[in-house]
């Protein structure tokens, strides 16, 4: 069977991790090393997948994966490549080659020889979701526990048992699965072979003299040759024409004395860059779903979402930066999602996204619009900084206006904001049950509101 890659899968982001160890024959397609993944895992398929290395992805929306085999992508022992599995979820998984060994005598490969922990179950919520299943699991009541039964079915989750046994056989079919397609291949292009053949022979020798083209058609001067190609994601022959010999320039069909340009292909090549979405709220009070509904229509690939003020550290904003991409873009819903001012706007663009290649869409506002922090014009980025100061100033005015409104409010004995959680009438049960020797904990309790609200208003009563 030849050279054997003797992998390690982990998946990212699960604390214990959870991992495999397998052996795929090196020559095997990223495609093939899919499905072993799926197998190994404990996955069933559902979703999209992508895999990673360098600047490059193979897979659903991505390059080819069927021509991409282990020896020619990680031929050496070291070697990294990452894999997605379910793009809404997000399950990342790093794959490293340990080892590559020669096959042993009558193994059956792919096999796996360890492993730890159960995989996660489809539609769980990514990494972030799968670890509030298991604490709802482990609390044991409330909705979310209810949630979690739900995803994880009737029987009893054990999140450190797998079997291993059940991972080989699975990969043990795998196998056989592989080698009925190899043979269903290698006879289909074998009659292939055969057609092709028969009909050279039979063909008959072109006519002389017979040289003028037909009318309204293009002519080259050179012999097309059918080849059939074996597609091994449709599982069926795809037959193209192929030049033979020299290529010359094309002629016109009507006019042989005519000469016309080559074809060329006006369509964009192919891009590996991605959309990330970032929503962020500033308390737990507040959802993200309008900022979501908005990315979720920009066509994003994946959303990050993050409840964190802009006067603190903003940790998933920064994460997601970081494993971004040149040509990847950002896109947000409005400014004051990543900055609380045209000048902290301008340093998160041009320190934080130009080094790295990545663009800015805002989908919403007065700054609304793609922005490339290094190909833009100096007039573009002048439009961009008169749009952000009239954006500050617009909430500087909006504040402004709240303020003295506030004051005005105060000027005639009434206070803005919120009503007060604690009302006279409760306030006076308090202060009459505190004078009785009762702790603030029992009074709390006993009025219905909480013990640090009730500690405030006595304090601010007291002073």
């Amino acid at each position: 069977m030849g050279s054997i890659h003797q992998l390690k899968v982990s998946l990212r982001g699960v604390e214990p991790v959870v991992w495999r160890r397998v052996h795929v024959p090196s020559a095997a397609s990223l495609e093939q090393l899919h499905e072993v993944i799926q197998v190994a895992m404990g996955w069933e398929s559902h979703h999209l997948h992508v895999f990673g290395v360098g600047d490059r992805e193979y897979g659903d929306n991505a390059r080819d994966e069927t021509a991409v085999t282990l020896a020619g992508l990680i031929p050496r022992a070291g070697d990294w490549v990452g894999y997605r599995y379910d793009f809404g979820d997000c399950w990342d998984h790093d794959i490293e080659v340990e080892k590559i060994h020669q096959a042993a005598p009558k193994a059956v490969y792919p096999r796996c020889s360890a492993g730890g922990r159960a995989c996660p179950p489809e539609d769980s919520g990514g990494p972030e979701g799968y670890a509030e299943h298991l604490r709802a699991l482990r609390h044991r009541k409330g909705w979310k526990y209810q949630v979690a039964k739900s995803v994880f079915g009737a029987t009893k989750w054990d999140p450190a048992a797998w079997d291993k046994a059940a991972v080989n056989a699975g990969l043990a079919g795998l196998a056989k699965l592989w080698a009925k397609q190899a043979a269903a291949r290698a006879e289909q292009e074998a009659k292939e072979t055969a057609t092709i053949d028969s009909a050279d022979a039979s063909a008959a020798p072109p006519s002389p003299g017979n040289d003028r083209p037909e009318n309204g058609r293009f002519r080259d001067g050179t012999e097309t040759a059918i080849v059939a190609r074996y597609s091994p994601r449709k599982q069926c022959p795809v037959t193209r024409p192929e030049r033979v010999g020299p290529e010359i320039e094309f002629r016109d069909g009507f006019r042989d004395d005519c000469r016309m340009s080559a074809p060329t292909d006006t369509a964009a090549a192919p891009s590996n860059a991605i959309r990330i979405g970032y929503a962020r709220v500033s308390t737990r009070a507040q959802d993200h779903l309008l900022q979501m509904e908005a990315l979720v229509g920009a066509h994003c690939r994946e959303i990050v979402e993050e409840t964190a003020s802009t006067r603190k550290d903003r940790p998933k904003l920064a994460a997601t930066v970081t494993r971004m991409r040149t040509g990847d873009t950002l896109v947000i819903y409005k400014p004051d999602r990543v900055a609380r001012s045209v000048k902290e706007l301008l340093v998160f663009l041009e320190d934080t996204l130009a080094p790295r290649g990545i663009n800015l869409e805002i989908l919403s506002g007065i700054c609304a619009g793609l922005h490339r922090p290094g190909g833009q014009t100096v007039a573009d980025k002048m439009l961009f900084m008169v749009a952000a100061m009239a954006a500050e100033m617009e909430r500087d005015l909006i504040r402004e206006r709240t303020l003295d409104g506030l004051a005005a409010a105060a000027a005639h004995g009434r206070k803005g904001g919120r009503p007060p959680a604690v009302s006279d009438d409760l306030l006076a049960a308090a202060r009459a049950r505190r004078a009785r020797g009762q702790s603030v904990t029992a009074i709390a309790q006993a009025l219905g509101v909480g013990r640090s609200t009730l500690y405030r208003a006595l304090e601010g009563d007291s002073s």
